[in-house]
């Protein structure tokens, strides 16, 4: 190669050598700016405030974030993967009234999944897996993924899979670590505590009660349980539990609570309920914390109460059940009687026979009931008891008017008196012409006669009705 041309290919060499010193100068610094500006928190372990309502959750943690006075870019993990983005709220706890933490833009997405993660969220939970050797398909529970796929199948057969090579998993149970991605306008600069407040699906809890009766059915203890799911997306650990009961209004429909594919988890009873009013609705706080991991619902002990009054009525409607229903009647205990507001959820009703062993007579469902309410339980159909009505009469008094009457038999093949509440259910403009025994009206479409009937025998009520409509 000629001097010049030595000279010249040395000199291009320099020059490209230089550009690429400057560009991976300006790319480094980039880097160091960008990594500078996105700032990864994880959430605390421990020590998030949940407050569970029907179907929805308030989360709220502190995190420790270093803070860049102005605009700047942060990243949160450790977040749940069915938040509400719009719901956000940072503020900084120590300025709170004097200064603001302004989220000036925010993106939420979701992290890509991962063969390991998707494994180990599923431990616990039925999978499907499938391998080139035996079966070929294999079904069962995910116990372990150490050394191989450890499955447990229906017959409690434990198999090892080494050489598994494809995976299914119920879709419930993917979850997709999710990030929140900001552009906060801070007032400080520095590490400082952040509240981070935001609501969440895939937190839900409900309640149901056991009753046990005396053998007299005059008295009852009453407790009950709390059943919380978390399927969120995120464990929490030693979190401050509130439970708040009520019918929020919210901007669409509400999904089904869906507990039934859920593995439960028992844990200890927690210290007593502090409850008490939260705007037009009851908040119940647990007085220590609760572990509540993704995937499982936790069973927390609720309200009990011994020595409950009680009493057994029977009740016949024609227009409502065929039979003559047993009812059991009973007044949540007020303020002064230590008594506190009872959520909405499934009553079942047991009874102690002579060896002292629970026998299941009924269940039914219980409204939100305040301090002081009755709640009235169906507990099923009188077996010795039996009612048989009879339209005994119709004739029409011209336009838009008609004359009724009705007989209604009432049996008793027990060994003892009872007393039978019977409601008849009226329609239009009425008014009873003739009734025996007498009645009483309940409201504008309801009357009711309380009879006795004797052991093994009957008693019949008549009445006509004059209907306009």
């Amino acid at each position: 190669m000629p001097s010049k041309q030595r000279v010249i290919s040395w000199l291009s060499l320099g020059l490209i050598a230089l550009v690429l010193l400057v560009v991976g100068f300006g790319t480094a610094d980039r880097a160091e700016s960008a990594q500078g500006a996105q700032l990864a928190t994880e959430a605390q372990s421990s020590g998030a405030s949940l407050t569970v309502y029907s179907d929805l959750a308030l989360i709220q943690e502190r995190r420790l974030l270093t803070l860049t006075k102005g605009l700047a870019d942060y990243q949160l993990s450790g977040i749940s993967d069915q938040l509400l983005p719009d719901s956000v709220y940072l503020e900084i706890p120590e300025l709170a009234g004097t200064a603001a933490l302004v989220v000036a833009e925010l993106r939420y997405q979701h992290a890509q999944l991962s063969l390991d993660r998707l494994l180990a969220t599923h431990l616990g939970q039925p999978i499907t897996v499938y391998a080139p050797g035996g079966a070929g398909t294999y079904r069962g529970r995910l116990l372990s993924t150490q050394g191989g796929i450890v499955l447990e199948d229906e017959n409690g057969l434990v198999r090892v899979i080494k050489d598994a090579t494809r995976f299914t998993f119920p879709s419930y149970r993917v979850v997709h670590s999710p990030q929140l991605l900001l552009k906060l306008d801070s007032p400080v600069a520095g590490p400082h505590p952040v509240q981070l407040s935001y609501l969440s699906g895939g937190l839900q809890w409900q309640v149901s009660y056991r009753g046990i009766l005396n053998a007299a059915n005059t008295q009852m203890n009453l407790a009950s349980t709390a059943s919380l799911s978390n399927r969120s997306g995120l464990d929490f650990k030693e979190a401050r539990l509130t439970l708040v009961a009520g019918q929020l209004h919210r901007v669409r429909q509400p999904r089904e609570l869906g507990l039934t594919s859920l593995e439960q988890k028992a844990f200890a009873p927690p210290a007593p309920l502090a409850e008490r009013p939260s705007f037009e609705y009851h908040r119940y706080q647990l007085t220590r914390p609760v572990n509540l991991p993704n995937g499982q619902t936790v069973q927390l002990a609720f309200v009990s109460r011994r020595g409950i009054s009680v009493e057994k009525r029977y009740l016949y409607e024609a227009q409502i059940s065929p039979g003559v229903q047993v009812h059991i009647l009973f007044t949540n205990p007020d303020a002064q009687d230590q008594g506190v507001a009872l959520p909405a959820g499934l009553f079942r009703l047991y009874q102690r026979d002579p060896d002292g062993l629970l026998q299941f007579v009924g269940e039914d469902r219980i409204a939100h009931t305040p301090q002081g309410g009755q709640v009235e339980l169906t507990a099923g159909t009188a077996f010795d008891l039996s009612a048989k009505r009879v339209h005994t009469a119709h004739e029409s008094l011209g336009n838009r008017a008609a004359r009724d009457s009705y007989e209604i038999t009432l049996t008793n093949r027990k060994s003892e008196a009872v007393t039978i509440e019977v409601r008849e259910h009226l329609r239009g403009d009425w008014q009873i012409t003739q009734a025996q025994p007498e009645y009483t009206k309940l409201n504008a479409t309801t009357i009711a006669f309380t009879v006795a009937v004797p052991a093994g025998g009957t008693t019949t009520i008549k009445y006509t009705v004059e209907s306009r409509f």
